[in-house]
């Protein structure tokens, strides 16, 4: 029993002593399947937000995996951690896992890798994202390529920088065709810039979308200053931006035809204006709609200066030739008012020859030469005007002409008109005929009088000038080169363009009651074109007129000798001693009244009518039979130059003495080859004792 209830205490004790640890066990029991099933409830959620994640992680690579652009992950080093198909495709691999630990010098050049490797680690450093920013790549295998890239730092949770996230997208395809684009472009606007006019773009507001390099060029400015400024506010001239704006909207609401040609000004940035020709282009979209102008302007402005002055110069030159058309028939009328004068004087010095003293009849005979002899002087400024009166050039100082005749010129226009001269002391030297320049300043300040019936200025001047290309283009008649200018100007009426026209024409005047002869300023005009010079008048209605005239600049020397000049007596009577003149005259009544003077005066006279007749007669007389031989210059079937021309081939050794008579003045001894000294010239009309006087000189003595 003792031994029963020992096992029992035995059994007892062990519980006592087990009976905490099986507590503690139950316990644990328990709270071990409280936190098994907290475990499985956790690894249930745990399975399950493993599951979501994996679901978003799924999403979000997909999303990437299907994104066409080039994704990528990297890390602090810049190596990649994640890629997309694009980039792994782009980079020519076939696996994601290929690309990863690989960095972007495994795939683009050094260089290029470089540049990417530092702007990335710029980003990562300063934690500022990249958004769209363009690349230009070349890959290893030479491909170009463009990216729109855009880069952002990558994050822990602890907000540190772990690596760059990177989004880039392939835009190889838009910059080859902006490239493409941008040739042609270009290209076109070579093509633009080539054209010789100005082509300008504008909006439907007017502002400039396109200027070429013409256009850039007439308004001098550059085409970046000039794109979208308003073209009607900074280059149309104010005074027309109204009328041009109207019709610009015109043109833009389709009311005017659109290649409608048109001109108006423009204005340049120096504030020059030029005129335009326009041609006018639509401008529309692919719905049809307005949306500007294509405008081609061609610069007109110096063509119409051009047109201008050659409108003015073919009236200059009209009027010109209408005065060399009336010189030259003033010529040949004055050729035979030569000879009928020299029948009349020539007769009326025969009858003084021949009357006695008291004759009755010679009061009236004196009056005939009178009358013979004022004709003579109208025919003389009419050759004058035709450049045909013979002159008597030499060099002369102008100004020193000038203050020789000044009290002259102050007597002419009278005391209430004031004489100003202003001459310019370095004046050039011109040679031409003395009186014949001191005739223009009389003329000029006659006429300048009668400007100025209630008194004025008459202003005389002279200068040195240089006459260029440009003046010789507007001014037909006139070489470039230097000149001596005579500036003979007035404070009256002026003249009106039509009377401009017509002044230096002969017997044209503008003053009443038939008061001169209308040959003043034909004169003035036939002085300045003999001597090789022009003259322009500039007047206006109530503003006066001047006159300028150019003379050329003359290199010869100064002549010290004075001219001598020949005193012609009346009623002298020459004894010829019978000497042998030949005369060849084709005009009938001149060749009487020449004969006739010389053979009352002595000489012995043979006639011939023209060279042919003189050729027979001298081959039947012979050369020595032949003091002098006096010859007409133009005749019919042969001429006096041609009839002496022969004599000198066939008696070469003779030298007869021979006496050029000429109603032409133009044919003077000094402008043709005959300059040997038994060579003479006497000019018609002349005068029975002129003709004898002559024979006398050419004799050298009196008999």
């Amino acid at each position: 029993m003792y031994i029963a209830l020992s096992k029992w205490v035995i059994y007892l004790i062990g519980i006592i002593i087990l009976l905490p640890s099986l507590v503690l066990i139950v316990w644990r029991f328990k709270t071990a399947r409280k936190l098994n099933k907290r475990l499985a409830r956790l690894i249930k959620e745990l399975s399950n937000s493993k599951n979501k994640l994996e679901i978003e992680r799924n999403k979000l690579l997909t999303i990437i995996d299907n994104i066409p652009d080039l994704v990528y992950v990297k890390d602090r080093e810049s190596r990649f951690v994640l890629a997309n198909p694009y980039l792994v495709k782009f980079v020519g691999l076939k696996s994601p896992e290929d690309i990863l630990g690989k960095t972007d010098f495994d795939y683009y050049p050094k260089e290029m890798a470089s540049e990417l490797f530092k702007y990335e680690q710029e980003i990562m450093k300063t934690g500022k994202p990249v958004i769209q920013k363009e690349e230009h790549n070349i890959t290893l295998f030479g491909k170009e390529c463009w990216f729109s890239t855009s880069k952002v730092p990558l994050r822990d949770n602890g907000g540190n920088i772990i690596g760059i996230v990177g989004i880039s997208r392939d835009i190889t395809e838009r910059k080859i065709l902006e490239q493409e684009l941008e040739r042609q472009k270009e290209k076109i606007k070579q093509y633009l810039d080539i054209a010789g006019v100005m082509i300008v773009v504008l909006d439907r507001e007017g502002k400039i979308q396109l200027l070429n390099r013409r256009g850039c060029e007439i308004l001098g400015i550059e085409e970046e200053e000039a794109i979208g400024k308003n073209w009607f506010d900074y280059f149309v001239p104010e005074e027309v931006r109204v009328n041009v704006k109207v019709l610009f909207k015109d043109i833009i609401a389709g009311n005017i035809e659109q290649n409608e040609y048109n001109e108006n000004e423009v204005i340049n940035r120096k504030g020059e204006k030029r005129i335009i020709a326009w041609h006018n282009t639509l401008i529309k979209d692919k719905a049809g709609n307005i949306i500007g102008t294509l405008s081609s302007g061609e610069d007109i402005t110096e063509k119409i200066e051009a047109e201008k002055r050659l409108k003015e110069t073919e009236k200059k030159l009209e009027v010109s030739q209408r005065l060399e058309a009336i010189g030259r028939l003033t010529s040949g009328i004055a050729h035979d008012f030569n000879n009928l004068l020299s029948v009349i004087i020539g007769y009326s010095d025969l009858l003084k020859m021949r009357a006695r003293e008291d004759a009755p009849y010679l009061k009236e005979v004196k009056e005939i030469k009178k009358a013979g002899e004022r004709a003579t002087a109208l025919i003389g400024q009419l050759l004058t005007f035709s450049r045909k009166q013979p002159v008597r050039p030499v060099v002369i100082r102008l100004n020193k002409l000038i203050k020789n005749i000044e009290k002259i010129l102050n007597r002419t226009i009278g005391e209430n008109i004031e004489l100003i001269v202003n001459l310019n002391p370095e004046l050039s030297k011109i040679k031409a005929d003395p009186s014949q320049i001191e005739q223009i300043i009389i003329n000029l300040a006659v006429n300048a009088k009668h400007a100025m019936p209630n008194g004025g200025r008459l202003i005389v001047e002279t200068d040195n000038v240089y006459l260029g290309e440009s003046y010789a283009e507007a001014h037909p008649g006139v070489k470039p080169g230097d000149y001596v200018m005579l500036s003979v100007s007035d404070t009256g009426v002026g003249m009106d363009e039509e009377t401009k026209n017509h002044i230096f024409e002969p017997f044209f005047t503008t003053r009443k009651n038939g008061i001169g002869t209308g040959l003043g300023l034909s004169t003035v005009y036939g002085i300045v074109k003999q001597n090789k010079g022009s003259i322009w008048v500039y007047s206006e209605p109530g503003r006066g007129t001047v006159f300028k005239i150019y003379l050329p600049v003359s290199i010869e020397k100064e002549e010290n000798k004075g001219e001598k000049r020949l005193s012609i007596k009346n009623n002298v009577k020459f004894v010829g001693s019978n000497r042998r003149v030949f005369l060849l005259e084709d005009e009938p009544q001149v060749r009487n009244m020449v004969q006739s003077v010389l053979e009352t005066s002595g000489y012995n006279v043979k006639i011939a009518k023209n060279g042919e007749e003189g050729l027979k007669f001298i081959e039947e007389m012979g050369i020595d039979n032949i003091d002098l031989i006096i010859t007409d210059v133009i005749m019919p079937k042969m001429g006096g130059y041609e009839f002496i021309k022969k004599i000198v081939e066939l008696y070469p050794e003779h030298n007869v003495k021979i006496l050029f008579i000429s109603g032409y003045s133009d044919v003077t001894l000094s402008e043709n080859e005959f300059k040997r000294k038994e060579f003479f010239m006497l000019q018609k009309p002349f005068t029975a004792d002129q003709l004898l006087k002559k024979i006398e000189e050419i004799f050298k003595e009196r008999i």
